[in-house]
């Protein structure tokens, strides 16, 4: 991501990780300027990132960096989205 934003080029990303709505706030919190999904899904997505602003996205996305299983990065989630 660093050596991206020096060169000033995006970081995209297509397939079910982008479409996921708990993965995609990681995703943008690690950096990733565009997610591609299947339009039925955008909504959804959309959503999700209206839920937390950006500065949070990238709280939650090194703490789930620093997880040690995948429960915790779960965790770490419903946290941030009790509602969900």
């Amino acid at each position: 991501m660093q050596t991206a934003e020096e060169h000033q080029k995006s970081v995209e990303l297509c397939g079910e990780m982008a479409s996921d709505p708990d993965g995609c706030v990681i995703l943008v919190g690690l950096g990733i300027n565009s997610l591609s999904m299947n339009a039925p899904l955008i909504p959804v997505v959309k959503k999700r990132l209206s839920e937390i602003s950006l500065p949070d996205a990238k709280i939650l996305a090194q703490n789930a960096l620093n997880a040690t299983s995948p429960e915790e990065v779960r965790n770490l989630i419903r946290e941030c989205f009790p509602d969900t």
